[in-house]
């Protein structure tokens, strides 16, 4: 603002009243700056109040749960006898482990050690204890761990038919090997039972043949791998061993003190032991590979049995060899992929296909052998042979016209002229027409090259 020129232009009064409008904004400024001062001061006082109310809370909630920590830890020691508290952890052991066995996402193998760790504990609590109270509340629990046995038994059994993958069917396997007391033997027996049931599912949904045939390539893959080549007795030893370390048991004593993960271990040990006893006892060696084959074989020639049905069905579609042949390329191609060493892949292929294929490639042929009569054989055949008695007599093109070629194409011409005739009229269809065309022909060719 030039304050010199408004003092020369306006007059006093004027300035006075520019004076007073400036003071008046300016204090209004001043006011609404007070004004959010103050509510930034409020909020941060608020603030403050919002913060200690918390820290107040948190510091109530540490206490309590502190107060918690002791009152049980002296309640627990003050309360009954050693045994009696060990009862306590096994019941508490119990109710988690069995609440806990059988959730989503969680693996077989897991499930079924840590029921085994349930039956162990129940039996210790019935066994070894005289408390009245101990026995009725072990005893109550019976029949829920009982009906976990049954539901766990007819889960493992039921989901083993859409397994093949090694690991999985390992994991699987090992856990009914556990909970059953299944050797070796009956484990190769229930897997190809289980499998057979999914290839005739896959058969009754109406599944291709190239699937069916992948589905009969990873079963024997499986097998191979876990019986011959000792995968799945191996897995077996180590968690009897104590090598397998349970997900359920290791969360239940994760927030736990370590006398009860102590006592836990120790009855862990006890399980592994009698695991182990009971295995050496059920023949838990590996099985002889020539066993294993027949075993295979047999599975095969079954599976292949009912798949056969599937194959003739799909070839009565077929219009034309080019179907058929494609369909020999396929599963053929498939054979041949990564096929296991246990069990032929040629006897797959026999015993698939059988004679389904070759009496549809029949049946397509026999209106084209009806329809070629002997006289239009005949016919073609003439026309074949006289087109290739002319082609012999054309002369190409070449730079080299001299005598010697000239006379080789006469003793050619001359060789087709005097060998033998009814031969020649019996391959031209005795057809004068072609006959003379051909003599004519030979002749012009001898008269010129000599």
């Amino acid at each position: 603002m030039d304050v010199d020129r408004l003092m020369r232009d306006l007059t006093v009064d004027q300035l006075e009243n520019i004076q007073q409008n400036l003071e008046k904004e300016m204090e209004g400024k001043r006011e609404n700056l007070r004004e959010m001062v103050g509510r930034r001061y409020r909020d941060v006082l608020e603030a403050s109040s919002e913060v200690r109310h918390v820290c107040s809370l948190a510091e109530k909630l540490a206490s309590d749960i502190a107060n918690t920590r002791i009152s049980y830890q002296s309640s627990h020691i003050r309360s009954g006898s050693r045994d009696e508290q060990k009862a306590g952890e096994h019941l508490y052991a119990i109710n988690y482990l069995v609440s806990s066995i059988g959730s989503d996402g969680g693996e077989p193998l897991d499930d079924v050690v840590a029921f085994c760790m349930v039956e162990h504990l129940l039996k210790q609590l019935i066994s070894n204890h005289s408390s009245a109270m101990i026995h009725k509340n072990a005893r109550a629990l019976t029949n829920r761990i009982v009906a976990t046995r049954s539901e766990l038994e007819l889960q493992n059994s039921s989901t083993l038919v859409d397994i093949s993958r090694s690991d999985w069917a390992t994991n699987q396997l090992a856990a009914i090997a556990l909970l059953q007391g299944k050797d070796i033997g009956q484990l190769l027996e229930l897997y190809l039972e289980k499998r057979f049931e999914y290839i005739i599912r896959l058969i009754e949904d109406s599944a291709t043949i190239l699937n069916i045939v992948d589905e009969i390539k990873k079963t024997l893959s499986v097998v191979e791998e876990l019986f011959v080549h000792g995968e799945l007795i191996h897995a077996i030893h180590s968690v009897c061993n104590g090598q397998y370390r349970c997900e359920l048991i290791r969360e239940m004593c994760a927030d736990q003190a370590y006398s009860f993960e102590r006592t836990i271990n120790e009855d862990l040990d006890r399980v592994w032991r009698y695991m182990r006893e009971k295995l050496s006892g059920r023949g838990a060696g590996t099985l002889p590979s020539q066993l294993v084959g027949e075993k295979c074989a047999a599975w095969i020639e079954k599976t292949c049995a009912v798949t056969h049905k599937l194959v003739a069905e799909v070839c009565e579609y077929f219009d034309n060899l080019d179907q058929v042949i494609d369909l020999l390329q396929a599963i053929t191609v498939s054979l041949k992929q990564d096929w296991p060493r246990i069990g032929s892949s040629r006897s797959v292929y026999d015993k698939l296909l059988q004679t389904a294929v070759v009496d549809k490639a029949k049946s397509i042929c026999a209106p084209m052998a009806d329809t070629a009569t002997p006289s239009a054989m005949k016919e073609t055949m003439a026309t074949n042979v006289l087109q290739l008695l002319l082609r012999l007599c054309d002369l190409h093109s070449d730079k080299q016209n001299g005598a010697a070629r000239f006379l080789a194409r006469a003793r050619l011409a001359l060789a087709l002229v005097h060998s033998e005739s009814s031969l020649i009229s019996t391959l031209l269809d005795k057809d004068s027409q072609r006959i003379t065309s051909l003599n004519q022909r030979l002749r012009s060719i001898i008269e010129k090259n000599l």
